[in-house]
């Protein structure tokens, strides 16, 4: 299974493209998460390990883990079945909802599982590959 240890191959964009080296932080993330023996991921290490690949100790991060609705968060499910978040954009050209897949949820504060949506999405990933 595809996992973390392919990160410091690939470098940062806004869209993910596994052919061409490119991976968002989102998709970095579950790739981190997954890499995890026991499938949980604690916030603080996820982090740190993100900054580590982009090379960046000032980085926060903290948005993927927010389950604020609006401002395009939404990765965060509410559990592990979860599949998507209705998530409010505000826009110049009208504000307006989409769905943001959840690819992870909240086990306790600080402590997060990959959804089987997460599991998907990893499959997907693995697919570019091929």
């Amino acid at each position: 299974m595809i996992n973390g240890n392919i990160l410091p191959g690939l470098s940062h964009s806004s869209y993910t493209n596994l052919k061409v080296g490119k991976i968002s932080n989102h998709d970095a993330t579950l790739l981190i998460m997954a890499s995890s023996p026991d499938g949980l991921s604690k916030t603080r290490e996820v982090i740190e390990a993100l900054r580590k690949w982009r090379g960046n100790d000032t980085l926060k991060f903290t948005y993927l883990f927010n389950t604020s609705s609006s401002g395009g968060y939404g990765f965060v499910g509410k559990d592990v079945n979860s599949v998507s978040n209705q998530v409010y954009h505000y826009s110049e050209h009208g504000d307006c909802y989409t769905q943001r897949r959840t690819y992870w949820y909240r086990v306790k504060n600080g402590t997060y599982r990959l959804t089987l949506e997460g599991f998907r999405r990893l499959a997907e990933l693995e697919a570019q590959l091929s």
